[in-house]
């Protein structure tokens, strides 16, 4: 899970070419306009704001990355983006009545995949050990718009999903907000405007680099340095609320039952 997409490999993969695939007007001659169609030539999975795996092309050889999850144990969400055929990554908006649907295709012995059709996203869960791929499709009224190359997944075994969390991000979206580790470092604050509202999930991250959220027994703890800030805690997504302008600060914590499994360094919060 430690593959970034970078400029000069998407420099590479544009380069050698685009998957052009889509449903023709003959297998839908409902339709012959072409902007019905969502045209895509490339795929790109993200989760906690990492790129896991990135295709650009439709050369199965210059796939990059590898989507990574614990037998056993389910990854967080994975975001979808697509590569248009100007070179532009895009997100479709959540329309889960409309007439384009995510479909991912797996060996479902070893991977369990459950989609989040109205955000384009979907889960993984680690079924069997080892190697295998999935392959994402742009489905428009069941016809095939898009299918990507067949995209890497690796199911580890392990008696532990994850290790001992070391770090944290605040994620909004595909937005980094804050990136901080147990030792002290930190970058990134908080900034709110008074009365508005920003929502946010955390991430943390073991020492082997690992991003996950934590086991349902365990729960987020907030404490703030002064009360210009409310909070609502919904699992692992927060929703702060600035009331007094000025600055503040905030510490989270991972709880299991009254123990404090990391401790994030104070984070900085201003609110306008």
């Amino acid at each position: 899970m430690k593959n970034n997409l970078t400029k000069g490999l998407l420099a590479l993969f544009l380069s050698t070419g685009f998957l052009a695939s889509g449903c023709s007007d003959d297998d839908n001659p409902a339709s012959s306009d072409e902007s019905a169609h969502m045209d895509a030539v490339g795929v790109a999975l993200v989760m906690g704001g990492d790129t896991l795996v990135m295709a650009a092309t439709a050369d199965p050889t210059e796939v990059s990355g590898e989507l990574e999850v614990y037998e056993g144990a389910s990854t967080g969400p994975v975001l979808v983006h697509f590569l248009d055929d100007e070179g532009h990554w895009f997100r479709p908006e959540a329309d889960p009545d409309g007439d384009h649907t995510l479909d991912i295709v797996t060996n479902e012995l070893m991977a369990s995949i459950e989609l989040d059709q109205a955000n384009w996203a979907f889960t993984v869960t680690g079924v069997g050990e080892g190697e295998t791929a999935m392959r994402v499709k742009i489905l428009h009224l069941g016809h095939e718009d898009y299918v990507s190359p067949e995209l890497p997944v690796h199911v580890i075994h392990s008696d532990e999903a994850h290790g001992t969390p070391v770090g944290m991000r605040l994620m909004q979206g595909d937005s980094l907000l804050v990136e901080s580790f147990a030792n002290g470092t930190l970058s990134g604050q908080l900034d709110l405007a008074s009365f508005e509202a920003l929502t946010f999930s955390a991430w943390f991250v073991d020492d082997e680099g690992v991003v996950f959220q934590p086991e349902d027994d365990h729960h987020l703890g907030l404490t703030f340095s002064s009360d210009r800030v409310e909070s609502i805690i919904d699992g692992w997504s927060v929703t702060l609320t600035g009331t007094d302008p000025g600055d503040d600060g905030l510490v989270i914590d991972i709880l299991h039952d009254d123990h404090i499994h990391f401790t994030s360094p104070l984070i900085p919060i201003h609110v306008d």
